[in-house]
């Protein structure tokens, strides 16, 4: 698991391991000379995998090769990285690589979307110590809602929700002033001023909507397979999962785009039909709010034939 300067290796997940220290453009280990549990919960909070479970001693993941950055780690366990504890100085050491220092941490902090059309839309709120609690939104934006949807798997953000848009959670409020670059991998390794530092009120508390794109349906729900001109058919397209805001809808006729219409997660077409409406119908989605870099605007397509009726004309 890498941090901005640090990862684990060699253990049998991601928040645990042989810790490493990247410096001079090179990976080093860190000697156990004074490592503890305070040394530890500096490497868990700064790869955000939580608090500290042991302070590992004696290449208890294996020995690592390279240089040995750092000896005589001695941390409070505020620190936000480790390199800002009291050492003997970078590749100052009397150490082995036998002597390789590790840590195993709890995990990272879980996160989920409450009170949203579906898991991908919500209420953010994070767990800590065992307890759910929720985001406020100071400073909060689509670069911090774009973590919430990665972590969570739902793709892309579309909207970043301020103002309780999804309800008001209940104590306590975990995090304040967030501010992601948009590339981290879970939300608290994000900078914030602490967990539980805060000066909010629950009608403040942040939401997240994703686009979480997937293949639409697309059914006809007139009584006729076979259609006659003039007969209005009725096309239903829906989305496989609530979308919790509009999206753009689109119907194509042979991969040309013959009508669009705003909805959440359904709409209807009405087509009256002509000789000229035989052939393979299509719909898509699309979110209008995506910022254009954001792959997550590239509709899905779903198939449906639609066979006309030979017209003749006497």
């Amino acid at each position: 698991m890498n941090g901005a300067n640090i990862q684990l290796a060699g253990g049998n997940h991601s928040c645990s391991g042989r810790v490493e220290v990247y410096y001079n453009n090179q990976w080093g280990t860190v000697c156990d000379d004074s490592w503890d549990i305070n040394d530890a919960q500096v490497v868990c909070r700064q790869l955000g995998c939580g608090n500290a479970v042991s302070a590992h001693q004696n290449a208890h993941f294996g020995q690592g090769s390279g240089p040995i950055w750092l000896d005589d780690v001695r941390c409070s366990g505020n620190e936000s990285t480790i390199t800002q504890c009291t050492h003997t100085g970078f590749g100052e050491h009397n150490c082995g690589h036998n002597k390789d220092a590790g840590v195993t941490c709890l995990g990272r902090n879980k996160v989920r979307l409450v009170n949203g059309l579906s898991n991908c839309c919500g209420r953010v709120e994070i767990e800590q110590n065992g307890r759910w609690g929720t985001v406020c939104g100071h400073s909060w934006d689509l670069k911090d809602a774009e973590v919430v949807c990665r972590q969570l798997g739902c793709g892309k953000a579309v909207s970043a929700p301020l103002n309780a848009r999804f309800g008001q959670g209940r104590e306590p409020t975990w995090l304040d002033d967030v501010q992601c670059t948009g590339t981290e991998s879970v939300l608290d390794q994000c900078s914030h001023r602490g967990f539980g530092v805060e000066n909010c009120g629950h009608h403040e508390d942040s939401g997240v909507v994703c686009s979480n794109l997937q293949t639409p349906t697309l059914t006809q729900i007139s009584p006729n397979s076979v259609a006659s001109p003039g007969e209005v058919l009725q096309f239903r397209c829906t989305t496989p999962s609530p979308t919790c805001i509009s999206v753009d809808f689109s119907l194509y006729k042979t991969g040309t785009l013959i009508k669009n219409q705003t909805a959440e997660t359904t709409t209807t077409f009405n087509l009256t039909v002509d000789a000229s409406h035989q052939g393979q119908y299509t719909c898509d989605y699309s979110y209008r709010k995506v910022p254009q870099h954001h792959p997550g605007a590239t509709p899905l397509p779903s198939l449906w034939h639609l066979w006309l009726s030979t017209l003749v004309l006497e």
